[in-house]
C-alpha cells in the first residue's frame, strides 16, 4: 500500500482545500510545523478517512463520532461542509490497483451528515462505498493501525506494559498466527452441531408417523384436484351458455334497451354544447371575423398609416429644433457654421420625404394602436378559436348522429325481458363457484406448503438417521485436530515469536547508543509478551528504562512487526524524535528512518529534525513540505521544502 495524494478541505487547521502529493522516487516524505501547526491533524485526517468511527485517534478524543466531525470542520468559509480525499495503491506494479477514497460531512439541521465514496482505477465501485469499512478491515485491520500510524511519544508504553487482549490479536494478525483461532472456533461449532445430532433418540417411529402424515396429505390435496376440475366444468357450462343468451340479447337489442335512458340524457347534453357552440361561432361571425378575409389589406393599410405618421414626427421634431436653434440664435448672437450645416441638411432631408410621401390614411394615434392590435394579434386569435369551435361542432355532430341511429333500432322488449333474468341466475352461478373455487385453491396452497414442510423433515430425519455413524466419526477426528491445534499452535507461535524478537532484537542494535544494557529481546510464546535480557540474561525491569529508552523499544518493536508482516504498509510517524539523545537521534534517523517502510512519513519540528539529521536524511527523502501557520487568518497552508531548505 503506497499513499499518493492527501487532499484536506476545511478539516481542523486547514481551510480551504490543501493537498499533500506524495508520489516520489524515494521512501521518505518530511513534513515540517511547528507545535500548533497541523501535524497531529494531518495524522487524525489518514486515520479518519481510512477507518472512520473505528480510528483510534477518534476512541482515544472520548467524543461521540458526531462532535468529533463537528470539531474537526474549519468553518472559516462558512459552509460548515469538509472532505478528506485519499489517493493510494495496492498490490505489486503488475497488479496494481488504485483507489480513491472520499469521506465528507457536514453540519444538517438533523446533525452531521456523512458520506464515502470510493473510485477504483478510475471507476465509481458502489460495493466498495457500501462495504468500505469490511474492505479496510481485510487489507490492514484497525486493530493494528497503530503498528503503522503512530505518535513517537504516546506509543511508547508498549514497552513496558503487558500485552493485553488487543495487543495479543495485533501481534497474532500481523505475524499471520491468528488463522489457527479462527479454526480453533470452526472446529469447536462442528463439534456442537455434532453432539447435538448424536443426543437425539432413534428416530424410525417418527419416521414412519411422518410417512403417514404425507400419505394423508396427497389423498387430500387429490380430492381437492377433482372437485376443482368438477367447478372449473360446470363454469364453462354456465359461461358458453352465458354466451349464446347475450348474443340473442344484443340481436334484439337489449343493451340499447338497457341504456335507452342515458342515450336520452346524452343527446340532450349534447344538443346544450352544441347550441352553445353555435352562438359562440355565430359571435365571432357577426363580429371581427370578417375581417380575416381582408387581413393583408389590413396588413398594408397598418404599415402605410405607421410610414405617414413617422414621416409626420420627424417633420414636428425638425420644427421644434429650427425653433430651438432661432431661440439658441438670440442668447448667444452667433451659431457655428457646422451647425447650420448640419441643419440645412436635416432640413432637406425631412422636407424633401415629407413632400414626396402622399398622405392617404392620416390615422390618430389611438387609431393607430387599434389597426397593430388588430392586425398583430386580434384577427389571428379569432381565427384559431373559430377553427377549435368548428372542430368541436364536427365532433358534437358526428356523435348525435351515432346516438340517434341507436334510438332509432326497433328493441324487442318481450323477448329481452325473457332473456335478462337467465343471464343473471348462470352469472350468479358462476360466482359462487368462483369463491368455491378460491377456497379450495386456497386450502390447496396450505397443505402444499404443509407437504413441502413435512418432505424436509423426511429429508432431514434420513439424513439423521444415515449420519449417526459419520457425526460420530466427525466428533472423534475433531477432537483429535483440537488436540494437535493446540500443539501446532503453541510451537508456529514459538516459531514466529523467535523470528520476531531475533528481529527485534537486530532493530534494536541498529538504533540503540548503550548496547550493554538490553542485549537480546524475547517473547513468551503463549502471552505474546516482550521480555528484556542483559548480557548477563537477566531480565531486565521495563519500568526502570528512560523516556527515551522505551521510545527505542518500541521503534525496534514497531520496525520489526512491519519486517515480519507478510503485508508492506506506509509507515506515518508523528513526533519521532522529542524524546530521545543526540547519539539515539542519529542512529534513528540513519538505519531506522530509510528502512521504516516501502513509504516513510515523517512529521516533525525543526528542533527534532534539524539541519544536521536533514543532511543525513536527504538521500532517502523523496518529497519534504513545511506547515506554515498564518496567525491572522487562522490557518495552516502546505508550502514545498522543508523549513526553507
Amino acid at each position: 500500500m503506497i499513499l499518493k495524494k492527501l487532499t484536506l478541505h476545511n478539516v481542523g487547521l486547514y481551510a480551504g482545500t490543501n493537498t499533500f502529493d506524495f508520489e516520489a522516487d524515494k521512501s521518505v516524505i518530511l513534513i515540517g510545523g511547528m507545535n500548533g501547526h497541523g501535524k497531529t491533524t494531518f495524522l487524525e485526517s489518514i486515520l479518519l478517512v481510512l477507518y472512520g468511527r473505528r480510528s483510534f485517534a477518534f476512541s482515544e478524543s472520548k467524543l461521540s463520532y458526531q462532535s468529533y466531525l463537528r470539531k474537526l470542520i474549519n468553518v472559516t468559509d462558512g459552509t460548515l461542509e469538509s472532505y478528506i480525499e485519499l489517493s493510494f495503491a495496492v498490490g505489486h506494479d503488475s497488479g496494481r490497483d488504485v483507489f480513491v477514497l472520499r469521506r465528507e460531512w457536514s453540519v444538517r439541521q438533523k446533525g452531521v451528515e456523512e458520506t464515502i465514496s470510493v473510485r477504483k482505477n478510475d471507476a465509481e465501485d458502489i460495493f466498495l462505498s457500501d462495504n468500505w469499512a469490511m474492505y479496510m478491515e481485510e487489507l490492514l485491520p484497525s486493530a493494528i493501525s497503530s503498528f503503522f500510524f503512530f505518535d513517537g511519544e504516546k506509543i511508547s508504553e508498549l514497552a513496558v506494559e503487558a500485552s493485553g487482549e488487543q495487543m495479543r490479536d495485533s501481534i497474532k494478525t500481523l505475524l499471520g498466527i491468528d488463522v489457527l483461532d479462527r479454526l480453533e472456533a470452526d472446529l469447536k461449532k462442528i463439534l456442537s452441531n455434532k453432539d447435538k445430532k448424536l443426543t437425539m433418540t432413534s428416530g424410525h417411529q417418527r419416521m414412519q408417523a411422518l410417512r403417514e402424515q404425507e400419505d394423508e396429505l396427497n389423498e387430500r390435496l387429490a380430492a381437492l384436484q377433482r372437485d376443482t376440475a368438477e367447478i372449473n366444468v360446470d363454469t364453462d357450462a354456465h359461461q358458453r351458455e352465458i354466451d349464446i343468451l347475450e348474443a340473442q340479447f344484443m340481436a334484439r337489442g337489449g343493451e340499447i334497451g338497457d341504456n335507452r335512458l342515458e342515450l336520452f340524457v346524452r343527446k340532450n347534453k349534447l344538443e346544450e354544447e352544441l347550441n352553445e357552440l353555435n352562438q359562440r361561432i355565430l359571435t365571432h361571425v357577426s363580429g371581427e371575423l370578417p375581417l380575416v378575409l381582408a387581413e393583408p389589406l389590413l396588413h398594408t393599410i397598418y404599415e402605410a398609416a405607421f410610414k405617414e405618421q413617422t414621416k409626420w414626427h420627424e417633420h414636428l421634431a425638425v420644427n421644434r429644433i429650427k425653433q430651438l436653434l432661432s431661440d439658441f440664435k438670440q442668447s448667444a448672437n452667433t451659431v457655428t457654421r457646422e451647425v447650420e450645416r448640419f441643419m440645412r441638411f436635416i432640413e432637406s432631408a425631412v422636407e424633401g420625404d415629407v413632400e414626396s410621401t402622399d398622405i392617404q390614411y392620416n390615422l390618430s394615434e389611438n387609431a393607430l394602436v387599434q389597426a397593430k392590435l388588430l392586425t398583430r394579434s386580434l384577427l389571428r386569435d379569432i381565427r384559431r378559436d373559430t377553427e377549435r369551435l368548428q372542430k368541436r361542432r364536427l365532433k358534437l355532430k358526428n356523435e348525435l348522429d351515432e346516438i340517434e341511429e341507436y334510438l332509432l333500432v326497433d328493441v324487442d322488449e318481450e323477448s329481452i325481458g325473457a332473456i335478462y333474468p337467465k343471464i343473471k341466475t348462470l352469472s350468479a352461478q358462476i360466482g359462487a363457484n368462483a369463491e368455491r373455487r378460491h377456497l379450495l385453491e386456497e386450502e390447496k396452497a396450505q397443505l402444499m406448503q404443509k407437504q413441502r414442510e413435512l418432505a424436509k423433515l423426511i429429508e432431514r430425519s434420513l439424513s439423521e438417521l444415515e449420519s449417526m455413524d459419520e457425526s460420530a466419526r466427525i466428533v472423534q477426528y475433531a477432537n483429535n485436530a483440537l488436540k494437535l491445534l493446540g500443539v501446532y499452535r503453541l510451537r508456529l507461535q514459538e516459531q514466529k515469536t523467535t523470528t520476531l524478537a531475533q528481529t527485534m532484537t537486530a532493530c534494536y542494535m541498529k538504533i540503540a547508543h548503550k548496547k550493554n544494557l538490553i542485549d537480546r529481546v524475547e517473547i513468551d510464546a503463549e502471552t505474546l509478551d516482550f521480555i528484556y535480557l542483559d548480557t548477563d540474561g537477566a531480565e531486565v525491569d521495563k519500568k526502570k528504562l528512560s523516556a527515551g529508552e522505551k521510545q527505542l523499544m518500541v521503534v525496534a518493536m514497531l520496525w520489526a512487526l512491519a519486517s515480519c508482516s507478510h503485508n508492506k504498509f506506509p509507515v506515518i510517524i508523528d513526533t519521532p524524535l522529542a524524546r530521545l539523545d543526540s547519539a539515539h537521534r542519529e542512529r534513528i534517523v540513519k538505519a531506522y528512518f530509510p528502512e521504516a517502510g516501502g513509504q516513510t512519513i515523517i512529521l516533525s519540528t525543526d528542533s527534532e529534525i534539524d539541519s544536521h539529521y536533514y543532511s543525513l536524511l536527504k538521500p532517502s527523502i523523496g518529497k519534504a513540505f513545511t506547515l506554515t501557520y498564518d496567525e491572522k487568518g487562522k490557518r495552516t497552508t502546505i508550502v514545498d521544502g522543508y523549513f526553507g531548505g
